[in-house]
């Protein structure tokens, strides 16, 4: 299987590697005073993706930090979430305490809670949505408060400290975060 859907996805990454809209430029706030962030990412995909992703989105203004694949790590499996790939971000990142981790899927949440730091997740670009932005657009609002019902469901069952609709919401959860961290409160 793997076989065949690694050349599948490489043949596709240029037509569909589009930077969510709001990312880069909520990634550059972050990375700006009061918040001076480092950013992480952190894939289950392997290096060949990876990299042809990290250069499409480069060119839309998302540069990452630091990127792990899960393929670096050994310890890591698409099937059982590992704190082991935030780990080694933090460190290619030279980050100690790690504080948080943002992610659209129930894995990500997974390798947050593992690695013991507040967890965000992502409802409206996730896959429990389902959508692309102009399918997003022309979605009926019933049917889009049905999706992101389903997406919040996902996220907050799998425990993560916080869901937003979108990147846009994360620098308020980030002040609260931070909070909570200068009040003493752990995840």
């Amino acid at each position: 299987m793997h076989d065949n859907f690694i050349p599948q996805v490489l043949s596709s990454l240029t037509k569909y590697s589009n930077v969510i809209e709001g990312v880069a430029d909520v990634v550059k706030r972050l990375k700006r005073a009061p918040f001076s962030l480092k950013i992480g990412s952190t894939t289950g995909y392997p290096k060949e993706v990876l990299k042809i992703l990290l250069q499409a989105s480069s060119t839309q203004g998302f540069i990452p930090d630091a990127s792990v694949c899960l393929e670096e790590v050994p310890e890591a499996n698409p099937s059982h979430p590992s704190p082991a790939p935030l780990w080694l971000c933090a460190i290619r990142l030279g980050l100690s305490p790690i504080e948080f981790k943002v992610d659209d899927s129930v894995n990500g949440i997974a390798e947050g809670l593992l690695a013991g730091v507040w967890t965000v997740g992502i409802a409206k670009t996730s896959s429990y949505v389902g959508l692309n932005e102009q399918q997003l657009d022309e979605l009926k609002s019933s049917e889009l408060r049905m999706r992101l019902q389903r997406a919040y469901d996902a996220l907050s069952g799998s425990g993560a400290h916080y869901v937003i609709d979108t990147i846009a919401d994360l620098p308020v959860v980030i002040e609260d975060i931070n909070r909570r961290l200068a009040n003493g409160e752990k995840p």
